[in-house]
């Protein structure tokens, strides 16, 4: 995966954004360049969820912000939005044994999610990009997801 963030928004163990932004650079988060997704050679689980804070995202037009390669197949999504914040999560919390389609079943890290968005609780927070639509003005939301495949 790789993605065009420099930092999260910093959580509690509830997973309530504090307010405050926390740096990527080097961690574990950090995926500004390729980096594989699954059990890595330190140990460390591959359970994520959290909110990247998109770079200076433009409010009318929509911009690259997250690239997935699944490398032996040579298959890409590119996502291309203009919200503020991008949820990254894994399929950690999925029970063993879900039945998907066709009668496959799934279990927990079976699937990620890339999902653009708003911050949670955005409207309490002041330094948050506001969510108040007021009337008269329009909201408009682009998310687009491109496939391809690497030749």
């Amino acid at each position: 995966m790789n993605h065009k963030s420099h930092s999260i928004t910093e959580t509690g163990p509830d997973l309530i954004p504090s307010g405050r932004y926390l740096d990527l650079k080097g961690g574990p988060l950090d995926f500004s360049s390729f980096r594989r997704l699954g059990p890595a050679t330190d140990g460390f689980q591959c359970t994520y969820d959290c909110i990247y804070v998109l770079n200076d995202p433009p409010p009318d037009q929509e911009k690259r912000v997250a690239v997935l390669k699944e490398w032996p197949s040579g298959r890409i999504m590119t996502l291309h939005t203009n919200t503020p914040g991008l949820q990254f999560f894994t399929g950690h919390k999925i029970p063993e044994k879900t039945v998907g389609k066709q009668g496959v079943c799934y279990g927990p890290l079976a699937g990620l999610c890339l999902e653009p968005r708003q911050f949670p609780i955005a409207v309490n927070i002041p330094g948050f990009p506001s969510v108040i639509l007021r009337p008269g003005h329009i909201y408009r939301n682009a998310i687009r997801y491109v496939f391809s495949i690497e030749g």
